[in-house]
């Protein structure tokens, strides 16, 4: 299994983003969570819905880790597109 360190961070945005998890765009001035990632060395980061990191959090690490691929998942939800 990689090496892998993950942190978040409810936040209010200052722009808008597209959501790491459903790909759906995330107003300008809405809460958020931001995440930050380190997975075998590499850096990454980006932005969830609320919704969509809650849903995040119902699946097994090891998904997360190795099944994965930001967009894959309808909006706050565990279902795949």
């Amino acid at each position: 299994m990689p090496d892998y360190t993950f942190k978040e961070r409810a936040v209010k945005t200052r722009k808008e983003y597209s959501c790491d998890w459903c790909a759906e765009r995330i107003e300008k001035g809405v809460s958020a969570v931001r995440c930050a990632w380190v997975c075998d060395g590499r850096f990454g980061h980006g932005h969830r819905h609320l919704e969509c990191f809650e849903a995040q959090q119902r699946l097994e690490a090891h998904y997360l880790v190795d099944g994965w691929a930001p967009g894959s998942f309808k909006r706050g939800s565990t279902e795949e597109l």
